[in-house]
């Protein structure tokens, strides 16, 4: 019996074996818009999002567990990034759940996506384009 080789995540999620992050964050950092727990998350969510759409399914507490920071630093860290319009997600309802967390300005680097860029700002209702089968609404030619 054939064998199916073993898959890698990190293959799936970065096939071309890299990810790739604006040059223009190298001037955020120098000019002191992130914080080192904010560019630790920003970072996170780049390497864990699917390069073909740049969206993150996850949480606060998944990403502190990983980064092994507490979940109210990682909240707040959230909510800067947010603020600042480096990403976007949907309005919490209270309930404990991982959620899209979409990376502004994310160029899809496989699939039918590539060769857009993902404007996490351009709908009032992200939710329903994230899921929506019209990626239009959030996506524009690079």
């Amino acid at each position: 019996m054939k064998q199916e080789p073993e898959t890698n995540l990190n293959d799936y999620l970065a096939p071309d074996g890299f990810i790739m992050i604006r040059n223009g964050i190298r001037e955020h950092i120098i000019g002191g818009r992130f914080n080192g727990v904010d560019l630790g998350v920003y970072l996170f969510l780049h390497i864990f999002a699917k390069s073909s759409c740049g969206l993150c399914y996850t949480n606060a507490v998944a990403i502190g567990h990983q980064l092994k920071t507490p979940t109210t630093t990682i909240k707040g860290s959230l909510q800067r990034l947010r603020v600042m319009h480096y990403i976007n997600y949907p309005a919490g309802d209270g309930h404990r759940r991982s959620y899209l967390i979409a990376i502004n300005k994310y160029k899809p680097t496989n699939g039918v996506l590539r060769g857009y860029q993902l404007d996490a700002f351009a709908s009032n209702d992200l939710e329903r384009s994230l899921t929506s089968r019209r990626p239009e609404t959030v996506l524009k030619p690079s």
